[in-house]
């Protein structure tokens, strides 16, 4: 059998209705490279996903079990299992358009400084838009996620970052975590300008229901976590007078003012 080149990865949880169109959309595709797809089942509890679970294990689809441990988990997970030199994640309620990804393949294959490769996605279902996360903004990304964790990644360069931080404390942030250290450790994440997934809108999706209310809660824990890269970030926009309104925004609407003092350490006064 050839050497495995792509390992999509998918994390699932009570998804099953979505599952054969997330399969199907990596399986009916004719790859040029050989891929494998990894599910993980992450401790799904809804009757009609365990059943269609076990169906596709007797099929001979590739499904790890595992009680429930949150997407970060179940990723890892897959991780340790995947074979190949890049990792795709894909969430299983989501699908591929597997064509962009070669092209992301063979940026990556052509270039090997870049880490990462990121498209758009058409988003569909409760709302339909399309998601266009633009270059990688890092203002933006140290305020908020901007890029979907359905990105095309070399799996040296994810295990060298450790994975996917299992221990922060909502569910659906773990890829921003990703991202930073990505940004961090000077990683290249490149911006492919074309659609390379379908991102369905589930406005009860557990990102939507657990995230939007605890903002806060996950902002103080990224920035405690990275306070020395965010005083150096932060610090640099403290002493440019043009971008400080940036500064000051930003800690008004995540309520982070008094852990930013700190970091810097000096007062935020006003020029």
């Amino acid at each position: 059998m050839a050497e495995v080149v792509v390992s999509v990865i998918s994390a699932c949880f009570n998804h099953g209705a979505y599952l054969d169109e997330a399969i199907a959309s990596v399986k009916d595709y004719n790859w040029k490279v050989p891929v494998e797809h990894i599910i993980v089942n992450d401790g799904s509890t809804d009757p009609a996903t365990i059943e269609k679970l076990a169906q596709l294990k007797a099929a001979g689809v590739h499904i790890i079990d595992q009680e429930n441990g949150g997407p970060a988990n179940a990723r890892n997970t897959a991780l340790r299992s995947a074979k190949g030199v890049y990792v795709l994640p894909l969430d299983t309620d989501n699908k591929l358009r597997p064509a962009v990804f070669e092209k992301a393949l063979d940026i990556m294959e052509a270039d090997p400084s870049i880490s990462v490769v990121y498209p758009n996605a058409q988003c569909f279902g409760d709302e339909t838009y399309l998601w266009e996360p633009g270059e990688l903004n890092p203002d933006l990304l140290l305020a908020r996620n901007h890029i979907d964790t359905c990105s095309l990644m070399r799996t040296k360069d994810l295990i060298a970052m450790g994975g996917y931080d299992d221990k922060i404390p909502v569910y659906g942030n773990e890829d921003w975590d990703l991202w930073l250290r990505m940004y961090f450790e000077n990683k290249r994440m490149f911006y492919l300008r074309e659609t390379g997934f379908d991102y369905r809108i589930i406005n009860r999706s557990l990102s939507r229901r657990e995230s939007t209310p605890r903002q806060d809660e996950i902002n103080e824990y990224i920035v405690k976590k990275y306070a020395v890269q965010y005083a150096r970030h932060y610090a640099q926009l403290y002493d440019e007078k043009k971008k400080f309104e940036n500064l000051k925004s930003f800690l008004r609407n995540n309520k982070l003012k008094s852990i930013l003092k700190t970091i810097l350490g000096k007062p935020l006064v006003k020029y």
